[in-house]
């Protein structure tokens, strides 16, 4: 049992709070608490039971985060906040470097900022994740915006 003299806060209980908000400065708080995955760094000596409860924990916050960096990314690039939204999606490709979609979000917020030569070099870092990830190429739609970068001025 835990019984502190003093008043704690649980970032893991603040972060649920803060997620079901329907508040973009919420969900940034939120994210700027994950720091890193959930019981990182714990030990666990021949106890199958709890890895799996810690692997599958692991797994069900990181997911959260994944979800509130979608939508800031979202909401940010509808309000054309251009920076912060490609703050956000880069967040999101450090976590999840296999995700497609969030690599072309990035191609396409270097290229609103002006920036083609570096969402080009995205694509080469997106189609390098994705082969070592996955073993795969970038889909079509990712390879037509690289080839609509490459064609701009």
């Amino acid at each position: 049992q835990f019984r502190p003299m003093v008043p704690i806060t649980i970032d893991v209980h603040n972060f649920a709070a803060l997620a079901t908000q329907d508040d973009p400065v919420a969900w940034v708080q939120a994210v700027t608490l994950y720091r890193a995955p959930f019981g990182e760094g714990a030990y666990l000596n021949d106890a199958p039971e709890l890895e799996n409860w810690l692997l599958r924990e692991q797994e069900r916050w990181q997911q959260h985060v994944v979800h509130l960096l979608d939508r800031l990314i979202v909401w940010y690039t509808a309000k054309a906040a251009y920076g912060a939204a490609l703050h956000y999606a880069r967040r999101l490709v450090a976590l999840e470097p296999w995700c497609e979609e969030a690599h072309c979000q990035i191609m396409w917020l270097l290229a609103r900022t002006g920036q083609i030569s570096a969402a080009l070099a995205q694509y080469r870092r997106c189609r390098q994740a994705l082969w070592t990830e996955l073993a795969v190429e970038p889909t079509a739609t990712t390879q037509a915006l690289y080839a609509n970068l490459q064609a701009m001025p």
